[in-house]
């Protein structure tokens, strides 16, 4: 018996210690986002999970409103270069996998992605065990104030256009943070700050430059950033959307 009680204490040691460095692992990808969580009020809370009903709908990520023939002021726009993505990509330590690419067996990652649920007559955000309720569009906008538009070099004198209306779309529908309402989607993990959104943009990007190349400007990517999988929609040289599923 006193063998049975240390195997089983032994056992929820083990536990924990494997739940402390998932969190660990959560806290470490945090950069920038404390300061967004201080400047906006967070609508999240912890929630009886046994009262929730689910809302079961196809996931329908593509962006169907861009507008891809508008003309660009790429004047405004920040510059970046083949080598200056590849700068960006080491700075935060993102190494973009293609679908094509991925090994048959994939490990587990402690990354979690957010979905739309049915809660108390209205529809929000979950991500773990917190939730996030709709945001005013306001707060996006309020977000993006000090962001700089970004023409991506991809080589052959063509470059990818990131426009600010693009990643306002990315974040008002596939940021907890700032997501004002859609259902359908899937969102980033609130950890996530915008720079590092702009930063996984730049790099996928930079990784499938022959790909959009031989598209003409357009291509759907499918790639895997420390065990999670995003999408990136590139239509006629400018990104049209990105997010994880």
């Amino acid at each position: 018996m006193v063998m049975f009680k240390k195997g089983i204490f032994a056992f929820l040691s083990l536990i924990l210690l494997v739940s402390s460095f998932g969190n660990a692992v959560l806290a470490s990808n945090s950069t920038g986002i404390n300061s967004e969580k201080e400047k906006f009020d967070i609508s999240g809370e912890e929630i009886d999970w046994d009262q929730v009903e689910w809302y079961e709908t196809p996931i329908e990520n593509e962006r169907k409103d861009f507008n891809d023939s508008e003309e660009l002021n790429l004047d405004k726009f920040e510059f970046i270069s083949i080598e200056e993505a590849e700068a960006i990509q080491k700075e935060y330590g993102i190494e973009v996998i293609n679908e094509d690419q991925l090994s048959d067996f994939q490990p587990l990652w402690w990354h979690i992605i957010g979905r739309v649920v049915w809660v108390g007559g209205s529809y929000v955000v979950k991500v773990g065990t917190r939730i996030f309720t709709k945001q005013a569009p306001e707060k996006a906008t309020a977000a993006l104030r000090s962001f700089t538009p970004t023409n991506i070099s991809i080589g052959s004198g063509r470059t990818v256009a990131l426009q600010n209306s693009s990643m306002n779309h990315v974040l008002t529908n596939h940021h907890p943070l700032y997501w004002t309402g859609a259902t359908g989607k899937t969102t980033f993990h609130y950890n996530l700050a915008i720079n590092d959104v702009r930063a996984r943009i730049i790099s996928i990007v930079n990784a499938n430059r022959s790909t959009i190349i031989s598209g003409n400007g357009y291509a759907t990517i499918n790639v895997s950033i420390d065990g999670q999988m995003y999408r990136l929609v590139v239509s006629n040289y400018r990104i049209n959307t990105f997010y994880p599923y």
